[in-house]
């Protein structure tokens, strides 16, 4: 039996994450897991190999590759850091709410929060 199965890139998510990069502005990305930094990474090169074959410009990765990164925990904040990414905070604590609160506090602030609050 199998309780849990990671699908890192969805193909589903190259349109999401097209129209978020178009849509925008992003202020961050927010990654809760390891894999989530390596399929959001592959997912925008995908993007940009798509449309270099049809002839068009891409900047998907270098545009994702500029968000800051807010991470759930030292494991993910290591595995953002090492693939490139600035981190902007890590989470002491796992769960959704204490990386929702991170993001929040850190966005809202005019001044840099040092990691590892909340």
């Amino acid at each position: 039996m199998v309780a849990y199965r990671t699908l890192e890139a969805p193909v589903r998510s190259r349109r999401l994450l097209a129209a978020a990069l178009r849509d925008g502005p992003l202020d961050a990305v927010l990654f809760a897991s390891g894999s989530a930094v390596r399929g959001l990474l592959s997912l925008a090169a995908w993007l940009d190999a798509e449309a270099n074959a049809d002839g068009a410009a891409a900047d998907h990765l270098r545009r994702v590759m500029a968000l800051p990164a807010v991470c759930i925990g030292p494991e993910t904040e290591c595995e953002a850091r090492d693939r490139g990414f600035s981190i902007l905070g890590t989470s002491d604590h796992q769960g959704p709410e204490a990386l929702a609160r991170l993001t929040r506090t850190l966005l809202s602030s005019p001044t840099p929060v040092s990691q590892g609050a909340q």
